[in-house]
């Protein structure tokens, strides 16, 4: 029969910390990612709201008024 400590069966906690901040950094651009699907398929869904075509371009001019929203000088 063979004894066996508590330390041989945990993991060793070399690149703990590591592993902490890159899960977390991975939850945090999974909620950045799912907002921005959120908000696209709301835009989208716009476009069935009847025979005004102009609703369409409304939102996207809401997106585009939003502060933190990146503007390309490219227009």
């Amino acid at each position: 029969m063979s004894t066996a400590t508590a330390a041989e069966f945990t993991a060793p906690a070399i690149g703990s910390h590591r592993q902490f901040l890159l899960r977390r950094l991975h939850s945090l651009t999974g909620l950045i990612f799912g907002g921005y699907i959120l908000v696209h398929l709301l835009v989208n869904a716009t476009l069935i709201q009847g025979n005004n075509p102009d609703v369409f371009q409304e939102q996207v001019n809401k997106i585009h008024s939003l502060p933190f929203c990146w503007q390309s000088s490219g227009r």
